[in-house]
């Protein structure tokens, strides 16, 4: 099982803050999938390092 809590993640740009997830809580039992799915892969790539 993986559970994820209270998890965000922001970057510091030049022109401000960008919240790219704020408090998000995840819940993934043994047998379930998950996809994380947008428009730049990215994005989704850096949300998961």
């Amino acid at each position: 099982m993986l559970n994820v809590c209270n998890l965000s993640k922001k970057y510091f740009t030049a022109d401000g803050q960008i919240v790219a997830l704020d408090n998000i809580n995840l819940q993934v039992k043994e047998g379930e999938y998950i996809a994380i799915v947008g428009n730049r892969a990215q994005a989704k790539q850096r949300s998961l390092i």
